[in-house]
């Protein structure tokens, strides 16, 4: 399982200085653009005191897919986009493999519609925050007369998940409570590609939790989804060389903006 959480991150780590004892005097400004305002704190502030008051904003908020991003330089993803899509631009092109071509192509087309924000780490709960320090970190920046600008996307429970990847018609479906991934693709009649890996998808939830998922007949697992999740199908993977990224890939989309 890949997780966002379960990554130390040095990025962050260099920019969040998770204090437990005095609070730098630096403005902490959140915005919540789904609901046209910010909040601001003129000195660090906890992430369960953020995550309480933007629910008094937003008391209907669904909150495993309530997305915390630190704005900077780094959060619109830019160097892992150019990556991962120069890596499908070669594999489309690549002679002589019809298939990869017209499965990375499509991949490539649909990971362009989306909007990418960098994810922190953090499980945004406000009770599961403040049952110990280790989870209710202290946002603060490391230098005292810089401000940090965050941005936390609330939006009401999803009623669908989406299906992508090396599939003819990536698309959205009315998310069923117990379905797996089976009767997705059986009851919406998803056809594969030919370069489609067609015995392993991935599932990523609202909160941005990746879970590796077997679906072949003979390996098949049950995995429920939660509304708003994105469930991606990968390049068939011969002799390894699709497998990096493809992990990529989903890591990118655990960072994607809404579904």
């Amino acid at each position: 399982m890949i997780s966002p959480r379960s990554i130390a991150s040095a990025y962050v780590i260099f920019l969040l200085m998770l204090c437990i004892g005095k609070a730098l005097a630096a403005p902490i400004t959140v915005e919540l653009p789904n609901q046209g305002t910010e909040l601001y704190y003129s000195e660090a502030v906890r992430l369960s005191q953020v995550l309480i008051d933007a629910q008094r904003v937003e008391p209907e908020r669904f909150v495993l897919a309530n997305h915390f991003a630190l704005l900077d330089k780094k959060s619109d993803m830019t160097a892992e986009k150019k990556n991962i899509f120069g890596q499908l631009e070669q594999r489309a092109s690549k002679p002589n493999n019809e298939s990869l071509n017209q499965s990375s192509q499509a991949i490539l087309d649909q990971l362009k519609q989306f909007t990418y924000l960098r994810r922190l780490p953090y499980r945004l709960d406000a009770d599961w925050a403040r049952s110990q320090i280790a989870t209710d970190p202290v946002l603060a920046f490391q230098n005292k007369n810089a401000g940090l600008r965050f941005r936390l996307l609330q939006s009401k429970r999803p009623t669908q998940i989406r299906l992508m990847g090396a599939i003819e018609k990536p698309t959205l479906m009315p998310f069923k409570p117990h379905w797996k991934l089976s009767d997705y693709i059986e009851n919406h009649h998803v056809n594969l590609l030919s370069g489609a890996q067609k015995s392993l998808a991935f599932v990523i939830q609202p909160d941005g939790e990746m879970t590796q998922l077997p679906y072949g007949w003979w390996n098949g697992k049950e995995v429920y989804f939660a509304p708003g999740a994105t469930i991606f199908i990968g390049l068939r993977s011969l002799a390894w060389e699709n497998e990096e990224l493809n992990l990529k890939i989903v890591e990118l989309l655990t960072h994607k903006v809404g579904l």
